[in-house]
Parts: structure tokens; C-alpha cells; sequence
């Protein structure tokens, strides 16, 4: 298990697979990252699950416990989607937790239905770890590990202290050599790091300072053990309303984060309702026009009411704008349906396009403010805008440019594409829902060739 992403999936395709009668007997590994916040409650769900498998005959299960390695893509991961980071924020913390998790580890209760692997080499931590199993008569039941290659003189050392040691190492193809490559790049990186102990490991016995420096994050970090179970820094439920965004700022909307089961629930029960979808049918079929006094008329009124809503101070858009970025919000899963009912758009897909469509709300809301007061300006509105996007981004183009020419005062007169009229009708609806007048914010679709239709 190398990512957060990962980590649900990756305990419940390892516990399914060993609860198939042909495994019953096989001791399999896994292994969990402390700088997770999740690592604990992990741990307790893994254990639970061994204790019943061995009360049923079966084998127990080994757990390798690191503190993890892939800070930096979880930082980038977290930054993308706009999601609270899912490790620990403080190396502090996360030697907290390898403590938190090796103690409920070493118990003689537990230890017979997980074996621990107590995987680094900072060796405050390993002795720690060596020396509760001692107190508590369960070293049978733990194996120290190291990677190859680093620090050989502390690797021997330690394995003359606990009697053995398991070194580790990546195994590749030669045509694949350059992730070995990546990966020796990611522990040089680690080494380097002032926040690690490797930093100091080959002068821990000449240099005061470091070894002073290592003892206090040590002490310092066993001195917040304790025994709660810490919940994951990722709790988002798109089941639940969702989070109102701010009305003097703009802040991305985050995307639907796919780690979560109550996320993975939502996004099954979309992919229901899709075979049988017809949100956006009745909008469209209202907004079919078939000859051109009609589409004048509607061009006509546009421009008319239009004159009203270019006339509200910026900062009243801007309040209607607001509410329709929360109202696209809280349709999220419509629009999802009707994107891959219509144009197929997978999940995976579509949920960045409707966030973007959100952004794009709370964003020109923020920018029509601005109009107000322009230096050396006179703001005069634009009468009317035709918006004719593409089919393939069938929510973000669309939403983009209405909501940048409502922004700006301007009348807006929609014609989505063809292959995507249904998935443009349910966001311009989300549109009128939140107070955008329907005469200033017209759909069509043309019927006939001669009229702009294709």
C-alpha cells in the first residue's frame, strides 16, 4: 500500500482474497504507513479480522509497519484536488503514531494473530519497539527490518541485538530499471531531509549535537503517546450537504475524493440511476425552436429584461452568483448522471468539470464585485451574449462563459451542443434555481438548419 488512495481498497482486496478456503492456511503481509492518521484504526480493523480467522483455524497474517514515503505525492495529491492532506502535518506526529500503532501492536493477545514487521532505521524507534516485546514476552512475534544497502554498520548492529533481521529491496526488470531509479531517488531524498533520522545516522556516535537532536524528537514524540484512535484527516461525504464556500473570497470547491467508502457509495448509486436517466429532457424539449419569429422573440425579450439585470450593482450578481456555485454544488450528482447518460462521461471525469463549473460561480461572483468601482471607467454591460459551446467538456465550457457574462452584467442567450443539450440544461437550471431570471438567461435549441442548428 503505497498511496491514501490505496488504502481502504487495498485491506479489503487482501482480507477477500485470504477468505477464500484455498488460503485459510497461507500467512500473507501487508503493510501500513503511520503517517497516516488512519494507520491505527487500520491496524484495529486488520486485527479484528485475524482474531476471527484464527478463532476459525486459519493463519495469521503478518503487518509491516512503516511511517511512509510518499509525502511529497500526497502533498501534490492534496494541493490538486483541493483536499485536506491525509498524513500527519508534523514529523512529530508521525513518529507519535508508529508508536501508537507498534504499541497496540505488541500485546500478547494481538501478536498471535499479527506478526509485526518494524520496518526503518531509526534506532530510537527500533529499540522501543525490541524493548516493550520484551517486557511484554512477545519478540516471537516481531520481525525488525531494513532496507538493503543503507547504513550497513546499524543494519549489523541491530541484528546482533535482536537476533535477526529481514533486509529489504525493490526487484525489477532491466526494462523497467528506471523505477528502481525513482525509487533510489525517493530514499536519497529522505536521507537528505534534516527531518529524518538518516540524516544523522553515520554520525550518531561522534556527533553530540545530533544524537542530542535525535534523542529530544524522540522523547518528544513518546511523550504524546497515548491510546486514542486518531480519525483520518479525510472525512468528505458527498451524501451529506456539502460544505457552503465563503461570500468575500473565492476558495476552490474540492473534488469528490474517491478514497472514502461513503464517496464510492454515492458515486455506485449515480451510475444506477444513468441506464434510465432523463434529467434535462423537459428543458430541452421547452427550449426547442423550430422557426425564426420565435428565436427573435426571444432574442428581443433577452435583450429587454436584460437591461434590469445589468442595471444590479455588482455586488447583487454577485450574491445570485454565489448561490448558484451552491446549488451546483448541492446537484452534483445530477449533473454527473446526466453527463454519462448523455455524452459518457465517466465519474472520474465529470466530477472535475463540475467543480470547475462551481469555481467558475464563486469566481466571476468575486470578479463582478470588482465592476463597481472601476477607476477612470464607466461600466456599461454588454446588451446580449451568445453562448454555442462544444460537446466535450458539456458542463465546465458551458458554465464558464454564462456565468462570466452574467458576471458582467450581460443577458445571456445559451444554445448547447447537440450531443450535450440535456447536461446544459440541468446546469442552466441549477443557474435559474439559484435566482438568475429566466428571460435573462435563455436555452435553445434550433430545430432546423436555417435557424443555426447543426
Amino acid at each position: 500500500m503505497e498511496e491514501y488512495k490505496d488504502l481502504d481498497m487495498t485491506i479489503a482486496v487482501f482480507t477477500r482474497i485470504l477468505d477464500k478456503p484455498e488460503f485459510k492456511d497461507l500467512e500473507a503481509g501487508i503493510v501500513l504507513q503511520a503517517y497516516l492518521p488512519d494507520a491505527l484504526a487500520a491496524m484495529i480493523r486488520l486485527q479484528d479480522w485475524a482474531a476471527a480467522r484464527r478463532a476459525d483455524g486459519g493463519a495469521a497474517i503478518k503487518v509491516r509497519v512503516v511511517k511512509g514515503a510518499n509525502l511529497p505525492m500526497e502533498q501534490v495529491e492534496a494541493s490538486l484536488h483541493d483536499w485536506p492532506l491525509a498524513t500527519w502535518n508534523t514529523k512529530q506526529d508521525s513518529d507519535t503514531n508508529y508508536k501508537r500503532v507498534i504499541n497496540y501492536s505488541l500485546h500478547p493477545d494481538r501478536i498471535r494473530n499479527i506478526r509485526i514487521g518494524v520496518a526503518g532505521h531509526n534506532l530510537f524507534d527500533i529499540a522501543f519497539a525490541w524493548l516493550l516485546a520484551k517486557r511484554r514476552g512477545v519478540e516471537s512475534g516481531v520481525e525488525f527490518e531494513m532496507l538493503l544497502g543503507m547504513a550497513q554498520g546499524q543494519a549489523e548492529a541491530v541484528k546482533k541485538d535482536v537476533g535477526s533481521l529481514l533486509l529489504y529491496t525493490p526487484v525489477v526488470h532491466p526494462a523497467e530499471f528506471d523505477v528502481a531509479i525513482a525509487y533510489l531517488i525517493r530514499r536519497l531524498e529522505e536521507g537528505a531531509s534534516q527531518d529524518n533520522f538518516m540524516s544523522a545516522v553515520f554520525e550518531l556516535s561522534e556527533n553530540e549535537a545530533l544524537f542530542e537532536r535525535e534523542k529530544q524528537r524522540f522523547l518528544a514524540s513518546l511523550a504524546q503517546l497515548d491510546d486514542e484512535v486518531p480519525p483520518p484527516n479525510r472525512r468528505q461525504n458527498r451524501s451529506l450537504p456539502a460544505e457552503t464556500m465563503p461570500r468575500d473570497s473565492f476558495k476552490n470547491t474540492p473534488d469528490t475524493d474517491p478514497s472514502l467508502p461513503a464517496n464510492r457509495d454515492w458515486g455506485r448509486a449515480i451510475l444506477e440511476r444513468v441506464p434510465s436517466s432523463t434529467l434535462g429532457n423537459a428543458a430541452v424539449e421547452a427550449a426547442t425552436i423550430n422557426d425564426e419569429a420565435t428565436l427573435n422573440a426571444v432574442i428581443d425579450t433577452a435583450v429587454e429584461k436584460g437591461k434590469a439585470w445589468g442595471a444590479l450593482s455588482g455586488d447583487e450578481r454577485a450574491a445570485i452568483l454565489h448561490r448558484a456555485g451552491d446549488v451546483l454544488e448541492a446537484r452534483r450528482a445530477d449533473l454527473l448522471e446526466v453527463m454519462a447518460s448523455e455524452t459518457g462521461k465517466t465519474i472520474d471525469q465529470g466530477d472535475p468539470e463540475v467543480s470547475e463549473a462551481v469555481d467558475f460561480a464563486h469566481y466571476y461572483a468575486e470578479a463582478a464585485r470588482k465592476l463597481d468601482d472601476v477607476d477612470g471607467a464607466t461600466f456599461v454591460p454588454a446588451k446580449l451574449t451568445v453562448v454555442t459551446p462544444p460537446w466535450n467538456f458539456p458542463v465546465a465550457i458551458p458554465a464558464g462563459s454564462t456565468l462570466a457574462a452574467l458576471a458582467a452584467g450581460s443577458a445571456v442567450v445559451i444554445k448547447p451542443a447537440k450531443q450535450a443539450r440535456r447536461s446544459g440544461a440541468v446546469m442552466i437550471e441549477a443557474l435559474w434555481e439559484a435566482g438568475v431570471p429566466r428571460d435573462v438567461l435563455t436555452m435553445v435549441q434550433l430545430g432546423e438548419r436555417e435557424l443555426g442548428g447543426s
